[in-house]
């Protein structure tokens, strides 16, 4: 019973004692968070309750939204003209939309007097074919005259070869053959009447006989002198005839075969050479007429683009955005506009990027295709992911002028987004991620100080701030990871509370 009663004594003390200790120790951990309830009331952004969870490493650049396509809207055609009308810039058009219209007065007086100019083309160009035809049928007549007139020739040489030629000397032979048997015949008959005149076998019987034998005989010796002569004549006509006839009509028939040779190759040339001309007439009249059409329909086309039209939903922006930080164009109607002068850019909002420079410092923590976190200046709340899609190969210098300029690497970021607050030229926090830490503890890196080497905290205690040394790994621009030295929920200060103590 003794017993019972002690031990029933020792659990009631045991108890007391606990109650006493639990109530202390509500009392302190009480006295401890209204303290830190008390000093967060006060400085609540200079107090940071360490955390677990999952930290990405990465570099915070600066950067803008841009768009991967830009329309750029200018005078397609190699004309110099003036700017007619143009919406206002930062107006909202849509597909089709007319942005700007061109001055086209002189453009279409050049039409039309094209149009006059290739019909004046077409009547030169059948004029030009039509005296073709008539050259065409007039040299064929010369040609043809002059081949029948060779063709003469060759044939009247022919014929004299071979037959006028040989009949002329055989009836040179002949003549002469004729004049021999006539000076024959005459011989003959000289000598019949010498005999009778001068030694007649019978005595005349009266004068009038011997007359009569002295007239034959006058007769006879005349016609022999006669025959003579005309044979002397007919040899000396053949040995001409031979000498210098013959051969002189052979030379005279052949040298006209020659000559009329010569004649129809003249003929042949002067035809050629008129018919070129005249060929060449006409393709010059039509190669005229097909340049005249050609630039007819290059004007006609040029008229086609004597507007700009919006080949995107969009908002209008004047000149080219990538050279406006070298003078923006001041566009306005009645200007002086010239070919491939970009007056207008629709930027493409379907292809938004993040455009940044990567200092070369941190071109060693980042890869193209890391994951990057953008946050756009005027939506602080509004987180957007993207991918690092493009690295300059080479640095530049950041300012181009400046050779002690620092130098940059540039990129662009690949993301989507259906904000209508996010568009092209805002500002943006680009955080590129180069790995994520998992399941760590973290706190600000304003939280951390290092002395002789080593890194400590300020911790928060009832008692009051405590230096902790602490081991750090990795950090971005805001965070950095705890290894050792803290507790998830311990409180840490954000600066050196000591000293801020001592300067109040």
């Amino acid at each position: 019973m003794k017993k019972v009663i002690r031990k029933i004594i020792i659990l009631l003390v045991l108890l007391g004692l606990a109650g006493t200790g639990g109530y202390y120790g509500w009392r302190s951990w009480k006295n401890k968070q209204q303290a830190i309830l008390e000093k967060s009331a006060k400085s609540p952004d200079k107090l940071f309750t360490v955390k677990r969870g999952d930290l990405p490493i990465g570099v915070l650049l600066p950067g803008s939204i841009n768009t991967r396509v830009k329309h750029k809207l200018f005078l397609e055609v190699p004309l110099s003209t003036k700017l007619v009308s143009v919406v206002e810039e930062n107006e909202k058009v849509s597909k089709g939309d007319i942005i700007a219209r061109f001055e086209t007065e002189t453009l279409q007086t050049q039409i039309d007097d094209l149009k006059i100019s290739i019909a004046d083309g077409e009547k030169t160009l059948k004029l030009a074919r039509e005296e073709l035809a008539m050259l065409i049928s007039a040299n064929n007549a010369d040609l043809k005259s002059a081949k029948d007139n060779l063709d003469d020739a060759i044939s009247a040489y022919s014929k004299y070869r071979k037959l006028d030629g040989p009949k002329s000397k055989n009836q040179q032979d002949q003549s002469v053959s004729n004049a021999y048997q006539s000076l024959r015949d005459a011989e003959t008959a000289y000598r019949t009447a010498y005999d009778n005149y001068y030694n007649p076998t019978e005595v005349a019987k009266d004068e009038n006989e011997v007359a009569s034998r002295k007239k034959a005989y006058e007769a006879a010796l005349k016609s022999l002198k006669s025959a003579r002569i005309s044979y002397r004549n007919t040899i000396l006509d053949r040995k001409s005839f031979k000498r210098y006839t013959q051969p002189n009509n052979y030379k005279n028939a052949k040298d006209k075969v020659l000559r009329l040779e010569l004649t129809m190759k003249k003929e042949q040339i002067r035809t050629q050479s008129s018919l070129a001309q005249k060929k060449s007439t006409v393709a010059n009249a039509e190669v005229n007429l097909r340049r005249k059409e050609r630039d007819l329909e290059q004007k006609l086309y040029y008229m086609t683009k004597m507007q700009l039209v919006a080949p995107v939903d969009g908002f209008v922006t004047y000149g080219d955005p990538e050279r406006n930080r070298w003078g923006k164009i001041d566009v306005k109607v009645g200007m002086d506009v010239h070919r491939r002068q970009t007056l207008a850019t629709i930027p493409d909002m379907n292809t938004l990027v993040v455009d940044l420079d990567i200092p070369e410092q941190y071109r060693s923590k980042v890869n193209r295709g890391a994951q990057v976190i953008i946050t756009p200046g005027s939506v602080q709340n509004l987180k957007l992911y993207g991918r690092l899609s493009m690295i300059s190969p080479l640095p530049i210098l950041l300012i181009p002028w400046d050779p002690n300029s620092r130098k940059v690497y540039k990129s662009s970021v690949d993301f989507s987004s259906d904000d209508p607050r996010i568009v092209s030229g805002i500002s943006v926090d680009a955080e590129i991620i180069s790995q994520v830490l998992k399941d760590i503890l973290y706190i600000p890196v304003e939280a951390v100080f290092e002395e002789g080497g080593k890194y400590h905290v300020y911790t928060d205690t009832p008692s009051g701030p405590v230096k902790t040394l602490v081991e750090i790994g990795l950090a971005n621009d805001n965070y950095v990871e705890i290894k050792n030295g803290l507790k998830e929920n311990d409180v840490v200060y954000l600066y050196r509370p000591f000293q801020q103590e001592k300067s109040e």
